[in-house]
Order: C-alpha cells, then sequence, then structure tokens
C-alpha cells in the first residue's frame, strides 16, 4: 500500500468525531512548521555592521512589533557586532515556559504540555539556528523558568476560598518541557530560580510607594485576562458553598479573585525582570519578550510573521490549530478549541495534541 494511500486512510478515519483522538505520525508537524518560517538572508554587503542590522531586523519581522528605538536598536547592533569580532556566543534571554491556561477546553487542550507549546520552542531554535549559520558564530537562547511565581497566583486564590485544592500543577508540564528543549540544541533552561530567591527580590520590588503603586495599577489593566482562568467547576462549587450562585454574583467574585491572581502576577513579572537586569548569567544577553515593545524585542508566536502583535497570542495561552489544504497546511494559535479532530503526534516520547481541520 502506498504512502499517500496509507494517509488517506488515517485522514478519513480521523475526521468524524470532534474529541476523537487519533495519532498520524506521517503529518511531521515542527518540520512541516519550520518550513513555513523565513530564513535570514543578507541584504546589502557583507560586512559586520551589515550582517549585524540585517539579525536586528530579522528579530524585528518574527516579532511583528513596533520598530526599536535608536538607543535600543543601537544597544542590540553593537552587542551582535562585539560577538563577531570575538566569536563569543551570541545570547538572548526570554521570559516564558513553562506554564499553562488552567482554562481547559475554552483556551487550551490540557494542562499538558502540547504542540502549540512545541512549535514556540521550534520558533526560537530556528532564530538561534538562522542566526548561527548566518554569521557562523554560536547562538543560544535562555528561557527563564516562570515556574517558581506561576502557582503563586493559585495558592492566593486557595488561600482566599478556603479550598484544599492544586488549581495548576505544573510538575508533569515542566518535565516535558525539559525533555522537548532537549531536542532543540540552540536553546538553554534558565537558571533555577528557587522560591527563596525571588522572596529576597520582593522587598526589593517594593522598595518605594511608587512601584507599589505602579503593580497596582498593572494589575487592574490586566484582570481582565485572569478572569476566564478561575472560571471552572472547582472555583464554582468553592463559591456556591460560599452561597454565591447567581450568574451575576459569580461573575463578580471572578473579577474580584482576577484582581488578586492579577496582583501576584504582575509583582513577578516586576522581579523577573529586575533579574533580567541584574542577575549575573543575564544582564549582558539581549532580551526578547513575547510582548516587545520599543526597547526590546518582541517574538510574535502566532503563525505569520509581520501580524501585528495585538492579534497574537502565546502557546501557553491558546490551542493549535493546522488546516490542511491540497499542497500545504497552515498554522494558527487561537483561543477557544475549534472544531476539528484532536491528533496526537509523539516526540522524545511526549505526546503532543493539537487539533486537525
Amino acid at each position: 500500500m502506498s504512502k499517500i494511500l496509507t494517509l488517506l486512510i488515517l485522514v478519513i478515519f480521523a475526521v468524524p468525531i470532534m474529541g476523537a483522538t487519533t495519532t498520524v505520525e506521517e503529518l511531521d508537524i515542527p518540520a512541516m512548521y519550520k518550513r513555513t518560517l523565513p530564513k535570514l538572508e543578507i541584504d546589502g554587503p557583507n560586512l559586520p555592521l551589515v550582517r549585524a542590522n540585517n539579525i536586528v531586523d530579522y528579530l524585528q519581522l518574527l516579532g511583528g512589533g513596533g520598530p526599536l528605538n535608536s538607543g535600543a536598536r543601537d544597544a542590540y547592533t553593537d552587542y551582535i557586532l562585539g560577538k563577531l569580532s570575538t566569536d563569543e556566543p551570541i545570547q538572548f534571554v526570554i521570559l516564558g515556559f513553562p506554564c499553562k491556561s488552567t482554562n481547559v477546553g475554552k483556551k487550551v487542550l490540557s494542562q499538558r504540555f502540547d504542540m502549540g507549546d512545541y512549535l514556540g520552542l521550534i520558533r526560537l531554535e530556528h532564530i538561534a539556528e538562522q542566526i548561527q549559520e548566518f554569521v557562523r558564530v554560536p547562538c543560544e537562547v535562555h528561557i527563564i523558568n516562570k515556574e517558581p511565581y506561576i502557582p503563586e497566583m493559585f495558592k492566593a486564590i486557595r488561600a482566599d476560598l478556603g479550598i484544599d485544592m492544586e488549581l495548576l500543577n505544573s510538575a508533569e508540564y515542566k518535565a516535558a518541557f525539559l525533555r522537548l528543549l532537549g531536542t532543540c540544541p540552540h536553546l538553554r533552561c534558565g537558571a533555577d530560580l528557587t522560591e527563596e530567591y525571588l522572596k529576597q527580590k520582593v522587598m526589593e520590588s517594593y522598595h518605594s510607594e511608587a512601584v507599589k503603586a505602579q503593580i497596582v495599577a498593572a494589575a487592574e489593566g490586566s484582570k481582565r485576562f485572569f478572569t476566564d482562568e478561575i472560571d471552572g467547576p472547582i472555583i464554582n462549587a468553592a463559591l456556591n458553598g460560599k452561597g454565591i450562585v447567581s450568574k451575576s454574583a459569580l461573575m463578580k467574585e471572578r473579577k474580584r479573585l482576577a484582581l488578586l491572581m492579577s496582583g501576584v502576577y504582575q509583582l513577578g513579572v516586576t522581579i523577573f525582570r529586575e533579574v533580567v537586569r541584574t542577575h549575573e548569567l543575564y544582564r549582558s544577553m539581549l532580551r526578547l519578550s513575547v510582548h516587545g515593545d520599543e526597547t526590546k524585542v518582541g517574538i510574535n508566536f502566532a503563525s505569520k510573521p509581520g501580524i501585528d502583535c495585538v492579534n497574537t497570542c502565546v502557546p501557553w495561552h491558546a490551542a493549535l490549530l493546522c488546516e490542511r489544504f491540497d499542497d500545504s497546511t497552515s498554522f494558527d494559535l487561537v483561543h477557544g478549541i475549534p472544531a476539528g479532530v484532536i491528533v496526537t503526534m509523539s516526540v522524545a516520547g511526549i505526546e503532543l495534541p493539537y487539533v486537525l481541520k
């Protein structure tokens, strides 16, 4: 039986029922996805300054955000030029994995590492690989582990509601993250920033009323992003037990809890940003961000480079949708589980689900 006929049979059996899970090993999604990413090509004379600017332009292409201001662009270019002259590794640092939305079914397929997360790693690996091939200088991306403070958000809610339930168990997700990180030679797991280390940084972050006010204001502004995170049977049961049962009362309580959750999150982000600026290992690295601005390069994890960052999302808050056409496959990160078949592919012994349409 030909491989094409085998693939057709597998796809036919995969189609009928949403929620059914099948395995289609013939679809090498990581390889297919990587082929959709742009390559780094020289534009202008083959000179160090030109190559450094080509690299910054390439990073901006994959970011999808606005241009860097002149000072930030000069800093990126000068850093790369320095590495080209010494052959020392070009190093980036990004705050990100491992974490996962708890909103299963509405945002993500499960609380486990899935294909969308893995393609996020593939995107970072591709960037470093392209730069290394382009300038023949080693390139690395260091991913700082956000896990020590992500659970703190849910601890705060558990304490507030008086429930003894784990809303987010990141151990399995983190284990899969580390295993799959091993398939990406240019990626590094950031230093394990322990809870004790972070607690020391808390006091530094709260050194003035201005910083406190900034964190409170940021929490108020971002609380809407956390409202859906705590929309689930565990929370509803706990609130019902307190006599909160009407739809309006539940929404009011969810907004209050979202503000609490957002406050812990903003404190954590403030601490981690301080770590990036001051930690001996990271302070000399170039900063990448999931939300770039005029001072740092953003990395757009959506499928198409150049998309306005306002319309993008990150893998740990979304599901991966793969749509097949006659001669191609498109990839999109989407909030909410779309119609289609949940398919899995095994990488490094980890089953990675995604939605095939």
